[in-house]
């Protein structure tokens, strides 16, 4: 479910900052102390203070705003509904921040329930107690936005430009709505003019450059991204759009993010999205280069881990595994690494490592379905077929809604020779599901109960060109190799299996133990296409390894030591 919270957070921290000490709000240092938590978002120890305050004085309306505030932050619904329904009745009327704050905060909370009526309401007797409050127009427009009532949304931009002729937000609201509407050209009118008001609103360049991308404008597409990370280098809409754009105007971005490369050498951006451009197109033995030169610039586990995943999809495994290493080292807080480190020993031939380190794996993520379903699918490769199932009936009793935990432990059923079993847990995925495409679990399941020309049909129908951008040609064709190979379709199996293969699927070691190739993986064809492969492969890795690291990592990690002491210090 969408979450709604970003707006309300900060006008609660706008709220700690600036409301200050006004007539009659408290000034207890229980309460006082809350604020400061909150400003330096400390949720857990602003609630003490706020709860300590709400008891010395049961008709806090302030302490109840905030408590209602931390709720939601908790998904904590029903006692942030009560919470803010307190409030509002508490609060002085002559109050109007704090006032329409908590009406908002509720249609918040009413928004992330589903009940748009009544966030739409909340919004309303917000603007009531004060119309000249923009802000409060400016969110009954998202949600009509959100609800493609375009006109609506526009009659409250209006109602914004009479309180603030010169507002941005206003003119960027019907820009965004020209463009969800196909009206390119007037929406980019319309930023142009958010722009002249303010040349240094990152927001105004994102969706403009999308804007000239649907025009195939590239050029000033580029350029306008290249503006908006300039103001705010995490700029989101800008970063979805550079991933998602076509690979000609990605190459002109690259050659245009290498100019600022060469005008500030010491930033970290550039060729990190470089890298990460690189990546989007697949072209991982160039992405390489440029992470590199981001992790010599910043140590961190975000940058590794990038590299980690060029090197694995290259097979070049011992590069992929030092970098994984490397991004456990600089963040052991990040527990889901250790998946990545089993399934790359997975992808070295080493079972007995994998399921070692998915035992770490459950050990620090006991509550999670996730961790015991990952082993139990290395246990399956590795034919432990009884472990795999203990695992898979801990998965499933973690995450009885999750298709993927009941699919795995069918796969094993199957594989333990208990038909009946499997076919009850193939069904349960699809009464999950409604028998919807969500995932491949469903498409599978429905030809393991029989229905395999409605499964191939749902299966083509899922991958979607933008599928397929997303996750690659190799990963598809591997994937629909799997299914003909699972339904007994053979030819078809060996078809796509070597589609996938001249389309980069290296993973020799994953497909020499993945149950789902078992009807073909003896076959004469299936074998010489590995051997073939398995000789380019060697060849491929040949220019993998003349790639040189301009980092030293030991070095660079005793130097982290030492500012992390400095730092205790």
């Amino acid at each position: 479910m969408r979450r709604f919270f970003c707006t309300v957070i900060f006008m609660s921290i706008s709220l700690a900052f600036s409301f200050g000490k006004g007539p009659n709000r408290p000034n207890s240092d229980n309460f006082t102390s809350g604020l400061k938590c909150i400003e330096q978002q400390d949720y857990e120890n602003a609630y003490t203070y706020f709860s300590k305050e709400l008891s010395d004085n049961p008709k806090s309306g302030y302490a109840l705003y905030w408590l209602g505030y931390i709720r939601m932050l908790y998904s904590e619904y029903d006692r942030s509904l009560q919470a803010y329904t307190n409030a509002i009745s508490l609060l002085p009327s002559k109050d109007t921040p704090y006032l329409q704050a908590a009406y908002e905060g509720r249609s918040v909370v009413y928004l992330n329930l589903g009940d748009t009526a009544r966030a739409l309401a909340d919004l309303t007797a917000g603007i009531k107690v004060d119309p000249s409050t923009v802000s409060l127009y400016g969110s009954r427009a998202d949600i009509y936005f959100a609800q493609k009532k375009y006109a609506q949304a526009d009659d409250e931009y209006k109602k914004i430009l009479k309180i603030n002729p010169g507002s941005v937000t206003a003119y960027m609201g019907f820009g965004r709505n020209l463009k969800e509407k196909g009206k390119y050209e007037e929406a980019i009118k319309q930023f142009d003019y958010a722009i002249s008001l303010n040349e240094n609103y990152a927001d105004a360049y994102a969706f403009r450059a999308e804007a000239y991308d649907q025009l195939k404008k590239y050029d000033e597409a580029t350029s306008d991204l290249i503006s908006a990370f300039l103001l705010n280098e995490d700029q989101r809409k800008a970063l979805r759009l550079m991933i998602r754009m076509d690979n000609e105007p990605k190459q002109l971005l690259i050659n245009k993010m290498k100019v600022q490369m060469v005008k500030s050498p010491d930033k970290v951006v550039w060729p990190f999205y470089i890298g990460e451009l690189y990546e989007s197109m697949f072209d991982f033995k160039s992405a390489i280069p440029f992470y590199d030169k981001a992790l010599s610039g910043e140590f961190s586990p975000t940058i590794s881990r990038r590299l980690s995943y060029c090197y694995k999809r290259l097979a070049a495994y011992d590069e992929a595994m030092k970098y994984t290493d490397l991004t456990i080292r600089l963040d052991s807080s990040k527990y889901d690494e250790l998946s990545s480190k089993a399934f790359l020993y997975v992808s070295m031939g080493d079972l007995k490592s994998a399921i070692s380190t998915l035992d770490e794996y459950v050990k620090r993520r006991p509550d999670v379905s996730y961790s015991y379903r990952e082993r139990a699918t290395v246990k399956m490769f590795n034919k432990q077929y009884e472990e795999a199932l203990e695992d898979l009936e801990l998965a499933v009793t973690l995450a009885p809604k999750a298709t993927r935990a009941f699919y795995c432990r069918a796969k094993v059923y199957d594989k333990m020779g208990k038909k009946d079993k499997a076919e009850a847990d193939y069904k349960k995925v699809l009464e999950l599901t409604n028998g919807q495409a969500k995932n491949s679990d469903v498409y599978y399941s429905l030809a393991a109960t029989g229905k395999v020309d409605e499964a191939e049909k749902m299966m083509n129908e899922y991958y979607t060109d933008e599928v397929i951008e997303d996750v690659g040609e190799s990963n598809v064709f591997y994937n629909k190799a799997c299914f003909y190979a699972i339904v007994g379709k053979t030819n078809e199996a060996i078809d796509y299996f070597k589609k996938s293969l001249d389309a980069g699927w290296r993973d020799f070691s994953h497909i020499a133990v993945d149950p789902d190739l078992d009807s073909v993986r003896d076959l004469p064809k299936f074998k010489e296409l590995v051997k073939e492969y398995k000789a380019k492969l060697q060849e491929e890795l040949k220019d993998v390894k003349k790639i040189k690291s301009s980092v030293n990592i030991e070095e660079q990690l005793k130097l982290k030591e030492v500012e992390k002491k400095e730092n205790e210090l």
